[in-house]
């Protein structure tokens, strides 16, 4: 599904959000919270670095359909990056078992460090490979359809419904 962007300057008021679902257009029933975070600056010291970021968080409305759907996707998500950690840390143990000849808290500790290496490997690519399936590909920022990037000046929202980008951008006075 292609993504619509609607870029809004910054304002005292905030963000207005039409009162329907984001993702389908129906009766919202719910907010569900978009989070994003932007970088304002960094210094680094010689022996410091201190860093002032700046945490924004916009309640987007979802019918009640949408927000289960969106519940049932985050719990899929979360178990198949587990499962991935998991298989990569079981595959490094086992593997240093049975392929290392040394004592075995030689081999276990080994094992153990090869597995967390292979798990966290396993975390990386299962997000990088649900990207690519076309049932996670509108999965924008922790919710279905929608994305947001602050800026300085302005904030940029992704919507993967056109209509719900439409009257976001009206609502708020875009052209």
């Amino acid at each position: 599904m292609p993504w619509t962007e609607v870029t809004i300057p910054r304002r005292a008021g905030g963000v207005g959000m039409p009162e329907r679902c984001a993702y389908c257009f129906g009766e919202p029933a719910q907010d569900l919270t978009l989070r994003a975070r932007r970088v304002d600056s960094s210094t680094k010291g010689q022996f410091t670095y201190t860093q002032i970021e700046e945490r924004l968080a916009v309640g987007v409305p979802f019918c009640a359909a949408d927000v289960r759907r969106s519940a049932r996707l985050r719990r899929e998500l979360r178990g198949l990056g587990l499962t991935a950690g998991a298989i990569g840390v079981l595959l490094g143990l086992i593997g240093c078992l049975l392929l290392l000849d040394a004592p075995l808290y030689a081999q276990l500790i080994l094992g153990l460090g090869v597995g967390a290496a292979l798990g966290l490997l396993g975390l990386l690519a299962a997000g990088l490979f649900l990207r690519k399936l076309p049932r996670y590909r509108d999965w924008g920022a922790a919710m279905l359809g929608v994305d947001l990037v602050a800026g300085a000046q302005a904030l940029t929202f992704r919507f993967t419904n056109p209509t719900f980008a439409a009257t976001f951008r009206t609502r708020n006075g875009v052209r």
